[in-house]
């Protein structure tokens, strides 16, 4: 079996992260992983921004679980007594693809590109968890805020984002729930 479909097979999301920084040069690669992904009409609709400072990653911690509280989702309300909710996992890096406003299929290009880059993150070992938690905190007025602390290029809205670090633990992949019914083939 290849590397890719090895990877492909055994990636699963992680909860638990290592305090390690991920190297610059692995992290490199990673964001080539993604700058190369194709699309239409070769016109790249996305920004990536990379948050490795712990200070800002503990504000956009705490600022997402005031907004999911807000929102009012059972689910977090629940957890929101495991003290503190940390919805980075711990993870040294955040990674979020913002795209460009006048592209009607960005989000689709941005969420291709993280699966690429979660794809490329297992080569070295690295974790990572895609969080949709933060498109809440970023369509709040406090994410209004924060993109500008983060700088983000006019005319570009947060797409998706995720986590990324090395494995606390190394475990075997897990039991995946596969439904028989979820392909059909016409012919």
């Amino acid at each position: 079996m290849n590397n890719l479909l090895r990877n492909v097979l055994t990636r699963r999301s992680i909860h638990s992260f290592d305090t390690r920084q991920i190297k610059d040069e692995e992290l490199t690669e990673i964001l080539e992983s993604g700058k190369l992904i194709s699309t239409a009409v070769k016109n790249q609709p996305w920004h990536f921004t990379v948050i490795q400072n712990k200070s800002v990653l503990s504000k956009i911690n705490a600022k997402n679980s005031e907004a999911f509280l807000a929102y009012g989702h059972d689910l977090f309300k629940d957890r929101q007594s495991e003290e503190p909710f940390n919805f980075l996992k711990n993870a040294p890096t955040l990674l979020i693809i913002s795209g460009k406003n006048d592209i009607k299929y960005a989000q689709d290009a941005a969420n291709t590109v993280f699966g690429s880059m979660m794809l490329a993150a297992e080569k070295f070992g690295i974790g990572s968890c895609w969080t949709h938690s933060l498109k809440i905190l970023f369509d709040s007025q406090e994410g209004k805020e924060i993109v500008d602390e983060i700088s983000l290029p006019p005319l570009y809205t947060p797409l998706c984002a995720g986590v990324f670090g090395y494995k606390e633990a190394i475990s075997s992949p897990g039991a995946v729930c596969l439904n028989d019914d979820i392909v059909h083939i016409i012919r």
